[in-house]
């Protein structure tokens, strides 16, 4: 059989068939679609990376906003107490100095207060060196109704005496109470 020029075109080549033409065909496929998966698989892990960094990324900004947030809290809670310290401190030296005047009309009432008591007294029953200070009083308006007397502890009567008009007496320090009824306001002399 001889072999026309038109069908030499169709015969292939020494060592090539059509099957091995198709098995290439079939294999560059399979390796397209092997490196277009790699592909994706890597587009898809980077996806995937990106996403997870995106993630951390928000929640690292997130707890930065918070430590911000409450370091700037802290300071503002920090200012306050400050503000506080001193308010209370400011009050403080202020109460001080009030009680500090306070002590001091006290001082000043009980030394007036001691100074009458040593210098006048009125009816009563009054303890020597205590209530009153030994010495000479003068009680210029006792009328006809007027009682004193000098005291012992137990209360028994050393001198008494019913003036008939204004009268005056020396109190001494061995006497222990003084009592005046109806006599007035007894005034020291001496």
């Amino acid at each position: 059989m001889d072999v026309q020029p038109d069908q030499a075109a169709m015969v292939p080549p020494a060592g090539r068939t059509h099957g091995s033409r198709r098995t290439r065909a079939i294999m560059i496929g399979v390796v397209a679609a092997l490196v277009a998966t790699a592909v994706g698989f890597g587009a898809g892990i980077a996806v995937g990376l990106t996403s997870q960094q995106g993630a951390i990324h928000s929640e690292q900004a997130k707890a930065a906003a918070d430590v911000q947030a409450a370091a700037a809290r802290e300071e503002q809670l920090q200012g306050d107490y400050q503000a506080k310290l001193a308010q209370l401190a400011s009050a403080k030296a202020a109460l001080d100095s009030e009680q500090a005047a306070l002590d001091q009309q006290k001082r000043d009432l009980d030394a007036r207060t001691a100074a009458l008591k040593a210098t006048s007294f009125a009816d009563g029953v009054w303890v020597v060196g205590t209530d009153i200070q030994p010495g000479t009083y003068k009680a210029p308006q006792a009328g006809g109704d007027c009682y004193w007397a000098k005291l012992n502890a137990d209360e028994s009567i050393i001198r008494n005496d019913i003036p008939g008009g204004p009268t005056t007496v020396t109190i001494e320090g061995s006497v222990n109470k003084f009592k005046s009824t109806r006599c007035g306001t007894w005034t020291k002399v001496g």
